[in-house]
C-alpha cells in the first residue's frame, strides 16, 4: 500500500492544457469522459476479482498498521529502560566526588549509546 501511495504522490496531476480554458463545446455534456462508470471502466477484470483485490489491499494496509505499532512500542520500552539506567547512575553518584561521578556518567552514557 505504501508503494501505491508513493506512486500516486509522485504523479504530476496537473493538466497539461490547464493554461487554456475549456470551450463551450467541451462543456456540452457529450464528452466521452462523462460516461465513466466506476463499476465499468473497461479494464477487463471480473467484478469478483476486483472485490478480491480491494479486500487484499485493505487487509494488507491493516496488517501494515499493526506491524508498525509493535516496533514503536518496543523502541519506547527500550528508551525507557535506558533512561532508567541513566537515572540510576545519577542517583548512585549523588554522594560521590565530582570526578568519580563524571566517570560513572561517562560509562553509563557510553553503554546507552552502544545500545542505540
Amino acid at each position: 500500500m505504501a508503494r501505491v501511495k508513493e506512486a500516486l504522490e509522485s504523479n504530476d496531476w496537473a493538466h497539461t492544457d490547464a493554461q487554456d480554458p475549456p470551450d463551450a463545446a467541451d462543456l456540452d455534456g457529450d464528452d466521452e469522459r462523462d460516461n465513466l462508470d466506476p463499476e465499468d471502466l473497461g479494464f477487463g477484470f471480473d467484478p469478483a476479482d476486483v472485490e478480491d483485490l480491494k479486500g487484499a489491499l485493505w487487509s494488507a494496509d491493516a496488517q501494515d498498521g499493526e506491524d508498525e505499532a509493535q516496533p514503536a512500542e518496543d523502541e519506547v520500552a527500550r528508551m525507557e529502560d535506558m533512561m532508567r539506567k541513566l537515572q540510576a547512575v545519577r542517583e548512585a553518584g549523588e554522594g560521590l566526588p565530582e570526578a568519580q561521578r563524571r566517570r560513572m556518567a561517562a560509562r553509563a552514557v557510553k553503554e546507552v549509546m552502544r545500545e542505540l
